[in-house]
């Protein structure tokens, strides 16, 4: 079953989770992993935001090892597997996706899904390097063409 398909699925209550709004409630098929808590987690948090369309690719793009995991019985060690496997070859992406993890298991808790610590919170991310980049001549004429068209505001900040 694909994530899709479970945001169309019926919803059961979880034991305490009286009071609970219905798109808080995960479906019946929750213990068979992270799978079931995904589409929730995309409706109900990443929709809201501005970066939406890339975060749900990276989620279904990154995630898929960690899908077949039951929330409460995922360990450091397991995610810490899956962050190296993905810092393997973009040690960026890998951040961005352990990022990604604690928010989802932040926003678990939150929604009393899960219990206990977050098992992604101790998982030291790889050091990023900082970069300065500098305009360079052959690129001068487009800038100053964009900046023509920009608001008046825009090209004083960068012309004056």
């Amino acid at each position: 079953m694909t994530p899709v398909e479970l945001t169309h699925e019926p919803v059961t209550p979880l034991r305490g989770s009286e009071g609970l709004d219905d798109s808080l409630r995960l479906p019946p098929h929750a213990e068979a992993g992270m799978q079931a808590f995904v589409p929730l987690y995309l409706r109900n948090h990443v929709a809201q935001l501005s970066v939406a369309k890339e975060m749900a690719g990276t989620i279904r793009k990154y995630f898929g090892p960690l899908l077949v995991v039951p929330l409460q019985q995922m360990t450091p060690i397991q995610i810490e597997d899956w962050f190296h496997t993905i810092g393997g070859t973009s040690p960026m992406t890998a951040n961005k996706c352990l990022s990604i993890l604690r928010t989802m298991f932040s926003k678990a808790h939150d929604w009393r899904l899960v219990t206990g610590d977050n098992p992604a919170a101790r998982i030291k991310k790889y050091k990023s390097r900082s970069r300065k980049r500098f305009v360079q001549p052959q690129e001068m004429p487009a800038l100053m063409a964009a900046l023509h068209q920009a608001p008046h505001e825009t090209q004083c900040y960068f012309l004056l």
